[in-house]
This record gives C-alpha cells, structure tokens and sequence, in this order.
C-alpha cells in the first residue's frame, strides 16, 4: 500500500468517526491507526486540506441530523457463539417502561448495552433540567 493510498484511507474513516466521536482528534486516530502523524499532516497540507475545516464542517452536519434513538453495537468477537459467557433470551425492562430483548449475547455486551442506555436517558433528563 503506498502512502497516498494509507493517508486517503485513513482520511475517509477520520472523517467517518467524527460524526459518532467529534472531539476525536486527528493525533488520537493516527495513534491508534499506527499511521505517522506527521506525515499525514504533511500530505494533508499538499492536498489543501485543512483539517480544522474538516472538523467544523462535521459538527456542522452532525447538528443538522437529528438524535437517534438507536445506537449501533458492534461484535466485540468475530464468533460470539464460542464465547462460555453467552446469554440467550434476555428481556430487560428500563425505569420508564422500555422493554428490550436480546435474543444472543455476552454478559459484557448486555452489561455495556444497558449502561449506554443508562447514560443516554440521563443525558436527556439533564437536557430537560
């Protein structure tokens, strides 16, 4: 893979990421990609991008889309079902009268599920406040 081809990939998914994680920095991702930082800022620069614009313009439509109610949860494994803490048939009923079944997962997904929720629901009881 030639550099122009890593700096364009990793491009796209930063760009990806900013709509679910705003204050992710370019630093952070390139650190967790393995990609030189510094190279990449270099290449962004012959290229004319500029990454504060970047981040603006991605704030700027992340506010124009409306809240979702859903939140994507990815597999933390690529075969669940070898896993010995798998769950099946699990119905969690919330506080304000939501009922949520899960027909497979780990213990750590349906723990990781519920406190997302949680998290969700006072995030919005504190926008209310």
């Amino acid at each position: 893979m030639t550099a122009h081809d890593l700096y364009t990939r990793t491009l796209s998914d930063y760009k990806s990421c900013l709509c679910s994680s705003p204050a992710l920095t370019l630093r952070s991702y390139c650190r967790e990609r393995h990609v030189n930082y510094h190279g990449m800022c270099l290449w962004l620069s012959r290229h004319g991008i500029n990454i504060r614009e970047l981040r603006r313009s991605s704030s700027v439509t992340t506010a124009k889309e409306p809240a979702s109610s859903f939140s994507r949860l990815l597999p933390v494994c690529s075969s669940p079902s070898s896993s010995p803490d798998m769950l099946y048939g699990v119905t969690i009923t919330f506080p304000d009268g939501v009922t949520v079944s899960i027909k497979q997962g780990s213990s750590f997904s349906v723990s990781r599920f519920i406190d997302r929720y949680n998290s969700k629901i006072q995030e919005e009881e504190s926008c209310l406040l």
